[in-house]
Formats: structure tokens, sequence, C-alpha cells
């Protein structure tokens, strides 16, 4: 009985919230496509957003969707700690990354993000800009443009040079042919 229960709950649950199971949709690879990905995008510890790291989940209503992950020092002993978003890799369009910053422990004056275009066995760096947190203004900041025609993985890269806490939030990418 207990288990009938269960598969009709389930059967409901499915045909009742049909987007909970479909495959992810990106805008991305079109020239004037813009793709949003939060920090836990869509899940607690998702797979769009592995990280390495004592990253703290919080929960504001300041952050973009409800929640960011943050952490509160710097990594000792030369350990490199890693927060990433993974947008499609599209090569023959360039990127301009924003991410969104709205919550007052985000103090790293030299937050150090990357886009990283894995294909064909390479790796490529096709941006690397810094955004001071503890200024940004609340809500959508412009971090840089990708240099060559090809996005990625966006990766928030903390170091022991860090200056003040880390936030990670909501990432956007807005693609076009120059």
């Amino acid at each position: 009985m207990k288990r009938r229960f269960f598969l009709l709950m389930m059967l409901i649950a499915i045909i009742a919230a049909p987007g909970l199971y479909a495959p992810k949709a990106y805008a991305g690879c079109v020239n004037g496509g813009a793709d949003y990905i939060d920090n836990d995008n869509n899940a607690y510890n998702s797979p769009d957003n592995p990280y390495a790291g004592p990253w703290e989940y919080k929960t504001s209503s300041n952050s973009y969707r409800g929640d960011h992950r943050y952490m509160p020092y710097a990594p000792v002993d030369g350990k490199i700690y890693e927060y990433d978003w993974k947008f499609p890799s599209c090569s023959g369009l360039y990127g301009k990354v924003s991410v969104y910053i709205w919550d007052t422990k985000f103090s790293n004056e030299k937050a150090d993000y990357r886009i990283i275009w894995y294909g064909s066995g390479t790796n490529d760096v096709t941006m690397r800009a810094y955004l001071n947190q503890r200024t940004a203004p609340g809500g959508w900041n412009y971090v840089g443009k990708t240099s060559k025609a090809k996005t990625g993985i966006l990766a928030l890269v903390v170091t022991s040079n860090a200056l003040g806490g880390t936030g990670a939030d909501g990432a956007r990418i807005l693609y076009s042919t120059y």
C-alpha cells in the first residue's frame, strides 16, 4: 500500500511540475542572446556550480534569486579556492560578463574572474578581470569581455591574496559577434 501511494505521488509530481524535469534551456551561442546562471542554479549544490573551498550558503532578500555563496576569509598555505558558473562553450561569439553583487559582506577588493573555454582537449582563458566587490553598486556589475570569440565556464578564483570576504551570486553572459 505504501509503495502504491509513493508511486502515485511521484506520478502526480511529474505531471504537475514538468518544468522541473525538463532539460536545461540555454539562450547562449546566439548573437544577441544572454544566459543567466545563479549560484546553486535551480538546486542546492547544483552541477552548474562546482566549487572548491569552504563556500558558505546564505540567503538574503537582496541576493539574485534569494541566495548566494560567501567565503569570509582568504585561503592560507598557498591554497586556491574557486567557484564556477558552467555556461555553454560557444566559439564564434564574444561574451560580455556581468555578476550580481548586493551583499555588504562581499568585500573582496580584487575579486578575480576568468572565462575558461574548454574545447578539443585545450583550455583557453579568454577573459581575466578584477572587480572590487566592496565598492561595486548593488545589482549587475560589468566585469569584462572575452578577448577571443569563445565563452565557457566563468570561474571566481580566490587566492591567499584576496582582500576581504568574497561573494558568489548570479552571473550573466551577453553574446555578440564583436
